[in-house]
């Protein structure tokens, strides 16, 4: 599972796919205080930073993290908004090619 970021419209649903439907990890861009990843701790589900260059296949399937940057760390003092450091997806076959993303900061738009 896949989370881009802390905002309750992207992160809202997660728990209850957790009852529902078996992960082996997430990967997201939470802070340490988040509910979710205590919820996750308890069920000893690994939850993973996204960053920029990881990839995996999966049946075929390649993945690949665009944002945020390796050296990004999202804390509870962190000065800026959760969109900042959502997480960018690409899936890709040979054929197609689709972005999953967070949501944007004006600022955002001009990288």
């Amino acid at each position: 599972m896949v989370i881009s970021h802390s905002d309750s419209d992207h992160i809202g649903g997660a728990a209850t796919l957790l009852t529902h439907i078996e992960f082996d990890s997430m990967m997201g861009s939470l802070p340490s205080s988040n509910p979710l990843l205590q919820y996750l701790c308890l069920k000893n589900i690994p939850a993973i930073p996204c960053r920029f260059r990881q990839s995996w296949v999966w049946d075929g399937v390649e993945f690949l993290i665009w944002h945020s940057h390796e050296d990004a760390v999202f804390s509870e003092q962190y000065p800026g908004k959760p969109n900042e450091m959502s997480c960018v997806l690409e899936v890709r076959n040979q054929q197609s090619s689709l972005w999953l993303t967070g949501d944007i900061e004006k600022q955002g738009g001009r990288y």
